[in-house]
């Protein structure tokens, strides 16, 4: 397979995707031509073996291309999957950053338009509201807004060390 740089964009192009945009991203992270063209392989197969009226289950991350989004990410408050394809559990700080976290939502507010559009191609309950409203109403929206809020409130709120002068006294009661 050829695994170079322009033959990604081609593909990602053809696909209807930004694949100056992919590419770039993919070495942001490190990510080599090769694996991407890889992932637009496998997805192509997994897709071909299901066809576009049985697709698989949404955790089944590598069926959906490099770069575009399964808009089922979000109808469900677990997991983010990024343009890689990486899957990224919401409540995990350490895989699931703070700063990527609001990343993240200011993405989602900024592209609330695009998703709408295309979500409202199969949901017409969608059109019944704007993008912004209908984005804040998500489950994903949900649950990551929930979860900055923990975060929040845990960073301001961290658990209390026990004082020298109460560990020292035994059982906490007054002495006189």
């Amino acid at each position: 397979m050829n695994s170079d740089w322009a033959t990604v964009i081609r593909i990602a192009d053809h696909a209807g995707l930004n694949g100056v945009e992919l590419a770039a991203a993919a070495t942001r992270h490190g990510v080599s031509a090769e694996l991407v063209a890889e992932g637009f392989a496998r997805a192509t197969r997994l897709r071909s073996e299901r066809g576009d009226g049985d697709p698989y289950p949404f955790t089944v991350f590598e069926a959906t291309p490099p770069g575009m989004i399964d808009l089922r990410v979000l109808d469900q408050a677990d997991w983010w999957v990024d343009v890689l394809r990486t899957p990224h559990r919401i409540s995990d700080r350490v895989d699931f950053s703070d700063l990527y976290l609001a990343n993240v939502i200011r993405h989602l507010i900024r592209s609330a338009g695009a998703y709408w559009v295309r979500v409202a191609v199969y949901d017409p309950a969608a059109s019944f509201s704007d993008p912004l409203s209908w984005m804040k109403g998500t489950v994903l929206m949900g649950a990551l807004r929930g979860e900055a809020s923990r975060r929040l409130v845990a960073d301001l709120n961290p658990p209390m060390a026990e004082s020298p002068r109460a560990a020292s006294s035994g059982d906490g009661a007054p002495r006189g």
